[in-house]
């Protein structure tokens, strides 16, 4: 029996194998945002640069799917990171962004670490939960305000203090 982990160690456990010449690519829905003509997960990205100087974030449409952009990012990723954001769309959107992160999985194989992040969506119902199955580790925020996007990144780096916005 392994011993638990919580999400901040297991996060942390996951990125710890990062080395500073290798690419964090972060996966994102191509989803308005709370600002408009901004990508709503910028602040995530550059949040997650603080922390690692090699951070590549590439939105995915998820009525589009996985693209031959996305698989050769992901071919030079030394670590993942998946968002989902699905109350914040049509339900078939939701499924789409599900799909995508589950064919991320596939794509990568075991080898390189994964972390899906998700985005004021419950992961309940009817086969949600199988949704984080191939993922080393799954965090999870409240909203996309920046300063929740910036917790999450935090929180990827195993830091465990809780900001002032949770």
């Amino acid at each position: 029996m392994s011993e638990y982990k919580s999400p901040y160690e297991a996060s942390a456990s996951v990125l710890s194998t990062l080395s500073s010449s290798d690419i964090l690519l972060l996966l994102s829905p191509a989803i308005p945002g709370p600002i408009p003509d901004m990508d709503p997960f910028e602040p995530l990205g550059r949040a997650l640069s603080g922390f690692h100087p090699k951070v590549r974030h590439v939105p995915y449409v998820p009525s589009i799917g996985m693209r031959d952009i996305h698989r050769e990012f992901l071919a030079e990723a030394g670590a993942v990171i998946v968002v989902l954001a699905c109350s914040l769309t049509s339900k078939t959107d939701s499924e789409k962004q599900k799909q995508f992160a589950q064919q991320v999985t596939t794509e990568l194989g075991s080898e390189v670490p994964s972390l899906l992040v998700v985005v004021q969506t419950p992961l309940v119902g009817s086969g949600d939960g199988e949704v984080g199955v191939g993922y080393d580790a799954v965090l999870s925020g409240s909203s996309c305000r920046p300063e929740h996007l910036q917790d999450i990144a935090y929180k990827a780096f195993g830091h465990e203090e809780l900001s002032r916005y949770m």
